[in-house]
């Protein structure tokens, strides 16, 4: 007798899929930290700017150290991996929750700093499911898929701040509490179900589906959405639950494409249309198997001979390139995450200006930014048009200008400045991954990946602390709240000159490697 729950039906890949985005989308947590933080940590943890900044930084060290979870899966099974990332959110938002509604006894700095070290962590377990579910069902593009799900993390502060808006408003101003409660439940809420799919599904050998360019069309749609929802004047009419029920159906449609095809099936045999020979679906899905296996071997082939892979892990901690790429992400895609964690103060330091539309707007083009360079590497990847380091000096450039023109003193320059800062700091992130092997070699591919990412707290705390230490100057007393232009401008000239160095340094790494890369396209 046939398993009910051993299928090759192309449903239930697709159903794996958007089991993945949605448990993505919803557990990145981190873009929604300047919402809840100054007001949380200000009034009930009376710290300052300052201090309020080291709570990023624990949370991106605590990312960092993720790297744990990739041991681990190499033992243990992969539900046990989401099971301990679950764990870790809940724990650490839920204690947070019940500490700010008074429901357990005050907590200390310290002690509020290790919990949000241990959310960084718990969200990489997570993320590592996230991977090892995408390898699993999809290898024959594991990389594109493991980086387009990953790109749905960037949805993430636009789905908080609607279903917070939807549950809670008061007086025009959501409550971050609410903001906590959802990150401790809904990670929870969406992960078992999804874990329980894809430990109960199996397939069979062979029954993969290519899911390309039908993912890309859905996954433009949804962003599209996410800006014309968040700008649109109609929308302010609908009803903040509508919105919610809008977005969720938005991020799932990628369901409707096997919701078709079975339609398309079922009207095909109503009319009795039997002109294509049985079998040759199999044989076409086969064919394009083995086409899709060898432009990988080839570039496999293609990348045995690069130069990257002649270096070993102490040949890499020498490299001149290694380093340069190290600094440019920090002062690229990093200082683009800093401005981020920041939004919810700089919004409150200008008049009329909504620190969760911001955000919101901040986090739909942080994920066009992520999604586009992976649909570009798509449809390039027969014809190498550019090599990673010019992609990342074309997203590196409009940057310092996005700050130079945050010193205008202009709700509308603001707008313009965290929409470009979004989509190409998150561009960056998305490149690094998809170039990794192209840019270090095979061999020490994995080494690099874990390396590159001691920047994020390395920036976050150096960079942060620029912007934090000039708004406490500014801020009337120890504790105050800095209202206007001046909180934050000598922090915009700052990282403009930053990024402006970071720009400098891709330059002179897309020169190095431009002879090197020109051989290869």
């Amino acid at each position: 007798m046939t398993n009910p729950l051993i299928s090759d039906d192309s449903t239930f890949h697709w159903l794996v899929f958007v089991g993945i985005i949605v448990l993505q989308s919803t557990s990145g947590i981190r873009p929604i930290f300047p919402t809840y933080s100054s007001l949380l940590f200000q009034r009930h943890l009376c710290s300052s700017q300052v201090q309020l900044n080291f709570l990023a930084v624990a949370w991106d060290s605590g990312k960092f150290l993720g790297f744990f979870s990739t041991i681990v899966s190499e033992h243990f099974p992969s539900y046990v991996i989401l099971f301990i990332g679950l764990t870790l959110c809940s724990t650490s938002y839920g204690v947070q929750y019940l500490y700010i509604v008074e429901k357990i006894p005050p907590l200390s700095f310290w002690e509020v700093i290790i919990l949000h070290g241990i959310a960084g962590n718990g969200c990489s377990w997570i993320n590592t499911y996230c991977n090892l579910v995408a390898k699993k069902h999809f290898e024959n593009n594991d990389n594109y898929v493991t980086c387009l799900t990953s790109s749905y993390g960037g949805l993430n502060g636009k789905i908080y701040t609607s279903l917070v808006k939807s549950i809670d408003k008061q007086n025009g101003h959501t409550s971050p509490t609410i903001y906590l409660l959802l990150s401790s439940i809904l990670p929870a809420i969406v992960g078992i179900p999804v874990t329980l799919l894809c430990s109960c599904l199996k397939f069979k050998e062979g029954g993969e589906i290519d899911i390309f360019p039908t993912v890309f069309i859905t996954a433009v749609a949804t962003g599209v959405y996410g800006v014309f929802e968040s700008v649109a004047p109609p929308f302010e009419h609908v009803s903040p639950r509508l919105k919610v029920v809008v977005l969720v159906l938005v991020i799932m449609l990628p369901l409707a494409t096997p919701m078709m095809k079975t339609a398309r099936e079922l009207a095909f045999e109503k009319w009795h249309f039997t002109v294509r020979p049985e079998g040759s679906e199999g044989c076409e899905i086969c064919i394009e198997g083995v086409c899709d296996q060898k432009v990988k071997k080839s570039t496999t082939e293609n990348k045995e001979a690069k130069v990257g892979d002649e270096h070993g892990v102490k040949e890499l901690m020498l490299s001149l390139d290694f380093w340069l790429y190290f600094w440019v992400s920090a002062c690229g895609a990093t200082l683009g995450m800093v401005y981020l964690y920041n939004v919810g103060r700089i919004a409150d330091s200008h008049r009329n200006c909504d620190a969760s539309f911001l955000l919101a707007l901040s986090s739909t083009f942080s994920f066009f930014g992520r999604i586009l360079p992976i649909m570009f590497d798509w449809c390039t990847r027969r014809r190498r048009i550019l090599s990673g380091p010019a992609l990342v000096l074309l997203m590196m450039i409009p940057m310092p200008l996005s700050f130079y023109l945050l010193i205008s003193d202009n709700n509308i320059c603001l707008y313009i400045s965290t929409a470009i800062l979004g989509a190409c700091s998150s561009a960056i992130t998305s490149i690094a991954s998809l170039k990794n092997d192209e840019l270090f070699g095979q061999k020490v591919s994995a080494v690099s990946q874990h390396i590159i990412p001691a920047n994020i707290p390395i920036g976050t705390l150096l960079f942060g602390y620029l912007a934090a230490d000039n708004y406490d100057r500014e801020s009337e007393g120890k504790h105050g709240i800095c209202i206007g232009f001046r909180c934050h401008s000598n922090t915009f000239i700052i990282w403009a000159t930053i990024s402006s160095i970071g720009t400098i340094l891709s330059f002179v790494l897309y020169l190095r490697t431009r002879k090197y890369h020109a051989q290869r396209l």
